[in-house]
């Protein structure tokens, strides 16, 4: 069980007493953890993370846009057919929760069940007057293993992780997750195509100068949305594989919905530009392409396709 020691509850009761003067002895735990670049906050990767992109207030307003456009495309916060589990009271994990709006949310819609979510950066989870009771996080590096015990949980999600892991943490995290499944229990995955519908030069350019070095640089695979149906499928205890598929257009060529769709992935494309070991151009020639990439939107009728993974753990004989 060494793997799953190096986590720790968000608000906890206990204070530790500062036994020193020395500023350095209490700055340097934060500057260990995050580091600045070009005014925007980073996870510090000499810890065990593959999590490269910011992690601050702007992170928390992109993840909670991506969590409304998520719910109104699919017209609701799950695919699995999980509700009679938590009508009833189950117990729920959400693996990355970021700013924690779909477990929350999920929460307040189930009030029998229990939720947890964890999170490799805590300084993101809300405060505990902005959760129900019947919700607690959890500060952890799912990387070292998912730090709860075999067959804990009724349902666990996971949605938009697929800047980190690399295919072989895949694998193992999905492995991971079975483990902490319930028989009968549901595993739910979320991921966006990153080939878009649609493309023009601008948005080609682009994926050359960001994504692609992104890719590359960080040994991130980009086919996640066909690794993950694999690692699924491969595993023996898991069945009643299946998928929901959406697609999301990019542009006020759909109407007030496309704006916003197309709004929330300029401001997450925004922060390869606060990335500069990542991106091959300048910060400000970068911004200038999304400019235009927002026009070219429009005028082409670019759109997404977005995918919900699920499957059922079953007992082996």
């Amino acid at each position: 069980m060494e793997k799953f020691t190096k986590f720790k509850l968000k608000n906890s009761k206990k204070k530790e007493t500062l036994k020193s003067d020395n500023l350095d002895e209490i700055t340097n735990p934060l500057l260990e953890k995050f580091k600045v670049c070009h005014g925007r906050t980073f996870l510090n990767n000499s810890l065990e993370s593959n999590y490269y992109f910011p992690c601050d207030k702007e992170t928390i307003e992109i993840g909670a846009l991506g969590h409304l456009t998520r719910k109104q495309l699919w017209d609701g916060n799950y695919s699995s057919p999980t509700e009679e589990k938590l009508l009833s009271g189950a117990t729920v994990l959400e693996i990355g929760c970021g700013g924690g709006y779909w477990t929350v949310e999920m929460a307040l819609d189930y009030p029998s069940s229990t939720f947890v979510g964890i999170d490799i950066n805590s300084d993101l989870f809300p405060s505990d007057n902005q959760r129900p009771s019947n919700v607690g996080f959890l500060e952890c590096n799912v990387i070292l293993g998912i730090p709860f015990p075999l067959n804990t949980f009724d349902f666990v999600f996971v949605c938009n992780m697929w800047a980190a892991f690399t295919e072989p943490q895949w694998d193992q995290l999905i492995k991971e997750i079975v483990r902490v499944l319930k028989y009968d229990g549901w595993l739910e995955m979320v991921e966006g195509d990153p080939m878009f519908k649609n493309t023009g030069k601008t948005l080609k350019s682009i994926v050359e100068v960001s994504v692609e070095p992104f890719y590359k640089e960080k040994g991130i695979s980009p086919d996640v949305i066909n690794l993950l149906p694999k690692f699924i499928e491969q595993n023996n205890e898991l069945t009643d594989f299946g998928y929901s598929k959406v697609n999301a257009p990019l542009g006020d060529w759909n109407g007030y919905f496309g704006f916003v769709m197309l709004k929330s992935v300029r401001k997450f494309m925004e922060e390869f530009a606060y990335m500069p070991d990542t991106i091959i151009v300048s910060k400000e020639q970068f911004l200038r392409m999304l400019d235009d990439f927002e026009k070219e939107a429009c005028e082409i009728k670019t759109s997404m396709d977005l995918y919900r993974f699920f499957a059922r753990k079953v007992q082996i004989n």
